[in-house]
């Protein structure tokens, strides 16, 4: 949602494409504090073992938004496992719009007043 606001108020044409990468669930250590507790330790294993991809396979989608030619045509875009996809009916619909909107504005004012901070 936030990138999709971003894209819209960008000036067109941009010099910069913007998309949302998703490199999907990948076999890695975010999940460390589930190895505190055997049974979650346990299910992730499984978890990852039935459904994660590698590192590496991951990293291949963030490279490939970042390098890939034609970034202009998915500015603004969902991009999983290198191809652009449809955001769900949610983003799309008019709901989905306002609180892109609302995120977009409160996540500006939370930055704004994190940037205040720092100077006071």
């Amino acid at each position: 949602m936030f990138i999709r606001e971003l894209s819209s108020r960008l000036p067109s044409p941009t010099l910069v494409a913007v998309s949302a990468v998703n490199p999907g669930l990948c076999h890695s250590r975010l999940t460390r504090e589930a190895d505190s507790n055997i049974f979650f330790k346990f299910a992730m294993r499984i978890y990852k073992g039935l459904l994660a991809r590698t590192t590496e396979m991951g990293s291949r989608a963030l490279v490939h938004a970042a390098i890939e030619p034609g970034e202009r045509e998915r500015h603004g875009h969902y991009l999983s496992s290198c191809e652009v996809t449809e955001e769900s009916d949610y983003v799309l619909s008019a709901e989905g719009r306002e609180v892109s909107k609302r995120l977009w504005v409160r996540t500006c004012s939370f930055f704004t007043a994190m940037v205040q901070a720092d100077i006071n």
